[in-house]
């Protein structure tokens, strides 16, 4: 977790040499898997109370396709994930992005927040933990732990 944007930006910005040297990347797989998230008890939309009644998935996104984890049962503020959602990774995508959302009654989906995921780092190294900050109109609202493991496929022979 990063004490503050600044650090997050300097992190960012620090990977930012290491994603100038991939060149071309080969398909493979990508399997995310949500660990937890942590919601900010200070927001004025989601609190302690509200979280504990929401019914929260994540939604992953690479170019056009999407996936869904399931629907967990969060315990105060944060709320944990046992499974993972697996994406081809047919073409040079460098982000995925994962909304957190609550499945309400009636079938409607209000988005809690989203981020953005760098797949340059986790393609580069095969595998990336990391917090990521979730937004919501620009706003932070909460973090999600993310593990990301990449697999090449190999050459056909």
């Amino acid at each position: 977790m990063f004490d503050s944007i600044e650090n997050y930006y300097r992190a960012y910005n620090t990977n930012f040499a290491l994603k100038k040297s991939i060149t071309k990347k080969m398909p493979g797989t990508i399997v995310f898997k949500p660990v937890e998230f942590l919601i900010n008890d200070e927001g004025d939309h989601v609190g302690k109370e509200a979280i504990e009644k929401m019914d929260p998935y994540c939604k992953f996104k690479i170019g056009w396709h999407s996936k869904k984890t399931h629907i967990t049962k969060p315990k105060g503020n944060q709320a944990h994930w046992n499974d993972s959602v697996t994406f081809d990774r047919k073409n040079d995508e460098s982000y995925a992005h994962v909304e957190i959302k609550d499945q309400g009654r009636l079938g409607s989906h209000a988005t809690i927040g989203e981020a953005k995921i760098d797949l340059e780092v986790a393609v580069a190294n095969g595998r990336v933990s990391q917090w990521y900050y979730v937004k919501k109109n620009e706003k932070i609202v909460g973090e999600i732990f993310i593990d990301i493991e990449c697999s090449e496929m190999s050459p056909k022979q």
